[in-house]
């Protein structure tokens, strides 16, 4: 396998979002600057839950493509589930701490 063969699929992906948010601005702008704002500040805000999130997926996918490689599928699956749990419990997290915390948020955005 090459690295381009590998990287391919994470290079599709960095280039939809990256159209995804022109497309977002390009509809937003219609709205007026403060609209382009709000959600540029949203972007910033819901960035860190994310960027946490997609390094869980990269470890689990890597755990769960040994196990699997191994011939071990019910410990694949086993771990699968176990990540889908905790991204659960993490999204639920996330969703509570920046819920109660958007007034401050905005505080320290100057929003």
């Amino acid at each position: 396998m090459t690295v381009i063969t590998l990287a391919w699929p994470v290079v599709l992906q960095s280039t939809a979002g990256s159209i995804l948010s022109l497309i977002i601005i390009i509809f937003i702008g219609r709205l007026g600057t403060a609209a382009i704002t709000a959600v540029s500040l949203s972007e910033a805000i819901v960035s860190l839950p994310t960027v946490i999130v997609s390094g869980l997926s990269v470890g689990v996918t890597a755990i769960v493509a040994r196990h699997a490689g191994a011939r071990k599928p019910g410990q694949a699956s086993t771990i699968a589930g176990q990540a889908m749990l905790l991204a659960f419990v993490l999204g639920t997290f996330f969703a509570i701490v920046l819920w109660l915390s958007a007034d401050l948020l905005l505080w320290v955005y100057r929003a």
